[in-house]
Order: C-alpha cells, then sequence, then structure tokens
C-alpha cells in the first residue's frame, strides 16, 4: 500500500511539474485586441518604437518597464508623427477614456502620415478596464492591449504583453472594439517575463538569503558590490544590486550599470558567432587552423577547431603581455620579484612586484590618439596598430606544449579570427547583426564608451604597472585591449538583464523572441560533454562529475555556464529551467583580490538559489560519457 501511495505521489508530483514547463502560465489580465494588420514583436532588428505618454492622472515612471525589453527608448510627443522618418511602433500608454481620446485627437492630424504603406503601427496600452473602451472609436490604432480585471501595477503587465512577454489569452466571449475591427486574439510568451518567485515555484523567503551572502561580500571587502538574477521558467524573479561601483565615492548598483563580463564573453559573445557559423555549414569542428592559416609552422596548422573549443589545442594559456610592451632597455632584469624591496613595490599579483623602472615602448604607446595609435588601452593610453600584431605574432609562433586540458584565451582568439576571415566583418560587427539586434539588446556590447558615458560603466582595476591609471570602460583583459578591445576571449561589457536574453535562448534551444537564432541540435551539441577525459562542451564550462567544480554540487549534469576573471558568472541548468548570473567587479582596485573565490561567494549565491526551488525534481545520472 505505501508502495502504491509512493507511486501515485510521484507520478502527480511529475505531472505537476511537466505541466509546469511545457504550460507557460497565462496572464488573465491582459487581454489583446488586434486587427489583421498586427504582428507580434518579434525580429527587433528593424524595429524602432516611440512611446506617447497621454496619462493626466498617473505619475508612475513606465520607462524602466520598457527598458527591460529595448534599454532607451524615448517618450515623444504626437508630432514627430509630422516627420519623413516614421517609427515602426507608437505606442499610447493610457488609464483612462479620456486619456485615450486626447491622444486620439493629438495624432489625428498626422493620420494620412500614419496610414502609408510604410506607415507606423500604433498600439494602445490602456491601463484601465477595457470595458471603457468598447464603443470609442479608435481610428488608426492597430492592436490594444487592455486590462480586464483590476491590477495595482497594470502597466508592468502590459509592458511585458507588448513585448510577448506572457502569454494572453483568445476568449471569444470577451467584447471586441471598435465596431468589431479589434477582435481578441492570443499570444505566446516568447521573452522573458518579470514575476514573483513563487509563480515559478521558488520562495522568496529562502531566495533573501542572497542578501545575507552579498552583504558579507561586501564587508569582507571581496567586492565593492554586484548584481544578481534569478530566471526560472521564462520569468525573472531576483534582480537586484549590491553595494556600489566603488569602495570610495561610488554610485549604489542599479539595472543600468554595465559590468565587464571578462571571459563570460567566450559565451554570450564568440560561442553565438560559432554556432551559427556551424550552422550555416561555413565551419565544423573537424576543420583545421591550415585551413585557414596556410603560413602556420606544421604543427599548429593541425589543431581542429575542435581542439579550441575543448581547450585541447596545447596552446599555453596566454601571453606575457608586459614582455610585449616593456622597453627592455628602461631597466636593469628582473622585470618581477616575489618580494617587495627597492625597485620593486607596485605589487601586481598576491606576491608578485614589477620593477619600477620599467616603462613602455615610447614608440607603441601615446597619452594621445592619434593616426598613429588609434588603439584605446585605457582612458589616457593608446597603443599603435604595431601592438595588435605583434600580439597576433606572438600567437601564432609560440611553442605548442602538451594537448591535453589546459584552459586558454588564446583558443578563443583564434576562433575570432576563423569567424572574421570566413565572414569578411569582425567579430564586433558579426554579434552585433547575429545577436544583439535581433534580440533588442544594446547594454551588452564591446567598446561601451563609444555609446555610453563612463559614469555608466563599473569600473575594475586600478592598474598600477601597465595604464597606470583607473581602468573603467576599457576592457581590463591586457590582451583584449592590445587587440583594440574587441577580443574572441574578452571585451564584452553589460548588463544582467541584457545576457539573460543570450541564455534564455541557449535555454529555449535557440530561440527568443520568436526569432531563431541557432539550431536546437547545434545548442544540443555545444552544451554537452565532448569528450570522456574532460568536463566541458564546446567552449562551455560544465560541472564536475564527482562534484566540485565551478558551481554548486546541486546543479545538473545538464547545466553548463562560464565565469569570468573581473568576478562575473553565468549559469543555465535546462533540468531544471534555471538561469543563475552574477555580475561583479572583485578585482576592483586589485585585480589579486580573491576574496569571491576563496569565499565561495558565487557558489554559495547559487546554492540558495537552488535551495529556494520549491518544486525539487530527481535529477537523473549524466550518461553523456
Amino acid at each position: 500500500m505505501r508502495y502504491i501511495l509512493s507511486l501515485i505521489f510521484l507520478i502527480t508530483t511529475s505531472v505537476a511539474v511537466w505541466a509546469q514547463l511545457i504550460l507557460p502560465p497565462i496572464a488573465p489580465e491582459v487581454a489583446l485586441y488586434a486587427s489583421s494588420a498586427y504582428t507580434p514583436l518579434a525580429d527587433l532588428s528593424n524595429v524602432s518604437i516611440n512611446i506617447f505618454d497621454a496619462r493626466t492622472t498617473d505619475s508612475e515612471d513606465i520607462m524602466p518597464l520598457f527598458d527591460r525589453y529595448i534599454d532607451g527608448l524615448q517618450k515623444v510627443h504626437p508630432s514627430v508623427l509630422s516627420n519623413k522618418r516614421l517609427p515602426s511602433h507608437f505606442v499610447i500608454v493610457a488609464s483612462t477614456p479620456t486619456d485615450v481620446a486626447n491622444a486620439l485627437q493629438g495624432i489625428s492630424p498626422y493620420t494620412a502620415n500614419i496610414q502609408r504603406k510604410t506607415g507606423v503601427k500604433v498600439v494602445l496600452l490602456y491601463g484601465g478596464d477595457a470595458v471603457e473602451l468598447s464603443s470609442m472609436p479608435l481610428p488608426c490604432v492597430i492592436a490594444v492591449f487592455a486590462m480586464q480585471t483590476k491590477c495595482a501595477n497594470p502597466f508592468d503587465l502590459l509592458t511585458q504583453a507588448l513585448f510577448c512577454g506572457i502569454d494572453i489569452a483568445n476568449h471569444t466571449e470577451w467584447l471586441s472594439l471598435d465596431g468589431g475591427r479589434l477582435l481578441s486574439v492570443s499570444q505566446a510568451k516568447t521573452r522573458l517575463s518579470y514575476g514573483a518567485p513563487e509563480s515559478v515555484a521558488m520562495s522568496t523567503e529562502l531566495l533573501t538569503s542572497i542578501d545575507t551572502i552579498a552583504t558579507q561580500m561586501i564587508d569582507d571587502e571581496a567586492s565593492p558590490g554586484c548584481y544578481v538574477m534569478v530566471v526560472r521558467q521564462g520569468v525573472v524573479v531576483w534582480n537586484k544590486g549590491y553595494g556600489q561601483t566603488r569602495y570610495k565615492n561610488g554610485q549604489a548598483i542599479t539595472p543600468y550599470h554595465i559590468y565587464d563580463l571578462a571571459s563570460v564573453s567566450k559565451v554570450i559573445g564568440t560561442l553565438p558567432i560559432v554556432m551559427k557559423l556551424f550552422d550555416n555549414k561555413k565551419i565544423n569542428e573537424k576543420m583545421e587552423l591550415g585551413t585557414f592559416f596556410p603560413n602556420l609552422d606544421a604543427d599548429k596548422q593541425r589543431i581542429s577547431i575542435e581542439e579550441l573549443l575543448l581547450h585541447r589545442s596545447g596552446l599555453p594559456a596566454g601571453i606575457p603581455h608586459y614582455l610585449l610592451c616593456v622597453d627592455s632597455t628602461s631597466f636593469e632584469p628582473p622585470l618581477y620579484s616575489r618580494k617587495r624591496k627597492t625597485n620593486y613595490t607596485t605589487q601586481i599579483e598576491a606576491n608578485l612586484y614589477i620593477n619600477s623602472k620599467a616603462k613602455l615602448k615610447a614608440t607603441a604607446f601615446s597619452d594621445k590618439k592619434s593616426e598613429q595609435y588609434p588603439v584605446q588601452v585605457s582612458d589616457h593610453l593608446y597603443a599603435s596598430d604595431s601592438m595588435r600584431t605583434a600580439v597576433l605574432s606572438y600567437i601564432d609562433n609560440v611553442s605548442l606544449l602538451k594537448k591535453t586540458y589546459r584552459y586558454s584565451d588564446l583558443n578563443f582568439i583564434y576562433l575570432q579570427e576563423i569567424a572574421e576571415k570566413t565572414t569578411g566583418k569582425s567579430l564586433n560587427d558579426l554579434f552585433d547583426a547575429y545577436v544583439a539586434r535581433p534580440l533588442g539588446i544594446k547594454r551588452l556590447l564591446y567598446r561601451p564608451l563609444t555609446k555610453y558615458n563612463v559614469s555608466q560603466i563599473v569600473p575594475t582595476e586600478d592598474d598600477k604597472y601597465f595604464r597606470q591609471a583607473q581602468v573603467c570602460g576599457t576592457v581590463h583583459d591586457q590582451t583584449a585591449a592590445l587587440l583594440g578591445g574587441v577580443a574572441g576571449n574578452a571585451g564584452l561589457f553589460g548588463t544582467a538583464n541584457e545576457v539573460a536574453k543570450i541564455a534564455q535562448m541557449y535555454l529555449n534551444k535557440g530561440t527568443y523572441g520568436g526569432v531563431r537564432l541557432l539550431k536546437a541540435d547545434m545548442v544540443t551539441k555545444f552544451t554537452r560533454r565532448n569528450h570522456a577525459s574532460s568536463r566541458r562542451g564546446y567552449g562551455f564550462d560544465k560541472p564536475e562529475r564527482s562534484g566540485g567544480g565551478p558551481v554548486t554540487e546541486m546543479a545538473s549534469g545538464e547545466s553548463y555556464g562560464h565565469s569570468g576573471f573581473s568576478g562575473t558568472y553565468v549559469w543555465i541548468d535546462p533540468q531544471y529551467d534555471l538561469i543563475y548570473i552574477f555580475l561583479s567587479n572583485r578585482i576592483h582596485p586589485n585585480a589579486y583580490n580573491n576574496k569571491l573565490t576563496q569565499n565561495s561567494v558565487r557558489s554559495k549565491v547559487h546554492e540558495a538559489i537552488y535551495n529556494a526551488i520549491t518544486d525539487q525534481i530527481s535529477v537523473g545520472e549524466d550518461s553523456e560519457f
């Protein structure tokens, strides 16, 4: 009898869990009334949205709600519709019928412009009761998102609905609008939504232990601050900043602060491009470097793309960047000392000091940008193109080591070069075209100072020996910096919210927002274990089979992700439908501060997340090998 009851309980629980995974929650509070001309927002590459806030009674700032989907949208006046260049979508925000009437009157002079064949799509987000609009003419409006029931924060749900963040059901018994021209229609969830942990079987109370861990991290000076995001079943349930950008005179961390992602760039920036080229059969894992670089030594020519992805190429971990940059005549060797002493007073690692007389090559660096020194390495340091050439030449000519697992930035620099040679485009342009623009991503980019003020970027190291300045807005990784800030191993800067979009794309097996970026089987291929003697996937890190490794032991064998030197972390677990993002600047002000790792801060947060899941499922043995 006990066995039968246990079996019934197991079956019931399993059905309930799978129902949550397969059938996303429907939000009955929101209804969509649309004409046949309306299509849900999908590929955002060529979408431009203007927002007219017609509300006269509400003072709530709604722009952060839009920023979750497309950062930096602007509120406008209807007069923008007189311009020759129209936005693709003109969104009216209104709370009362009077607001709607005034908005329609405001856009009426521009009706002809709106109705042009290539004209704008007018969409209404209505925070009141939809019944109030049943007898109101709505000329030019092709879609209305309205509330069916009262809600404390209607525009939170309405903006999510506009961007397909929640499912909307089609109920034929609901009213139609504008004389039946706008009918109730359904719309599927294709993007992240934002809700309570309990909506996806997680406990808010248990998640608050993250607060304690983050506070202790700051008290221990493991990092001046951090940002933590948790996503389950496509719902962002924890979205919180802690501490400040600096220990002294810093800003409180906000969702808009942009972090140097360091090696997380490998899986968020470089890998989607490599996977896309696999999808398009431009490259494959068996191809060798000799195909792309016929002038390499024979042993390097035989390195396969698979070996690069698995970090089994024999390439060393990195390059001695400073030895390439320093003027050897400016000091008497040695360059480094294990102890602090005369001429060795600048600490660069826990037990390593550099010769204070060492100077950078005067012919290779300048404190001003010019045609001769175009590469920005930091705020007041610019390099000649000769340094980029020197870095790539060093990589091409370095001696290979034994072909065993050895994590190496050089593998991903070669992957970058392969992608660029194959397409004729830079990694920066490929990421923008293939990933960022279709997903509506803006605060995830290389060279962030080209678009954002330095005050919006979280500082990294106060570099006392190479750049001799506080690094902020230029990539901390020295190799990536010498390559111009766009590199296969590092260079991306971003927010947790933008990183989450790519992580969710992976979790969705290649789709996000109704756009398929990658084939499902390609995502599976890259995120599974691909070598019997290594835990790694293609580019992605994975848990150790025997426990430990880069994540909590609670993570499933199917999970994958990556960490970054600056104190960043993204981990994806398909078995729990879970994404964890941790961004910090633990290397501020000193890159040798390793308390974040020593105190297992990221793993402790990760464990707290698993402990907060209230519908724990049985995780089977990893049978990939």
